[in-house]
């Protein structure tokens, strides 16, 4: 008898069946080793962040001696206003679209938000918003900037 088996197409078709779940399975350790990785990193890098109420604490400076010793010398008391607020931009212009920020340093009592590159007065009691008439040199002035919480 000349000819092929029926069992021929479906045993290639389970090869191929069998190598896809081979990429697949080899693509899913690949990622899982890189998680691992990545974690390892952020636990490294959490072994060495500094918060500054740690430092303070261990250090057994209260909030009174800093503002005593930043009046004086005529300082504003470190930290400043906003104590652990993390990110700190520069410049208005970094602040990611959307996130609402205010000056870092209490120069100024209002609050922006940036959309589409554009720098936006904020109202947050109404959540309205206006066209900022600030100009670059009065920002730079007031500048570094946090979000507002």
């Amino acid at each position: 008898m000349t000819g092929t088996s029926i069992a021929d197409p479906l045993a290639q078709s389970y090869i191929t069946v069998v190598h896809r779940l081979l990429d697949e399975l080899t693509a899913n350790i690949e990622k899982t080793a890189r998680i691992a990785e990545l974690e390892a990193e952020l636990a490294r890098r959490d072994a060495h962040t500094v918060n500054v109420a740690e430092v303070m604490a261990a250090a057994r400076i209260t909030d009174e001696d800093l503002e005593a010793e930043a009046l004086a010398f005529d300082l504003p008391a470190f930290p400043a206003p906003f104590p652990n607020r993390f990110p700190i931009w520069d410049k208005w212009s970094d602040v990611p679209d959307g996130v609402v920020y205010e000056s870092a340093t209490g120069a100024a009592t209002s609050c922006w938000r940036n959309r589409d590159g554009r720098r936006r007065l904020y109202f947050p009691a109404d959540d309205r918003e206006w066209a900022s008439c600030n100009d670059e040199e009065q920002m730079a002035a007031i500048a570094p900037f946090v979000e507002v919480k």
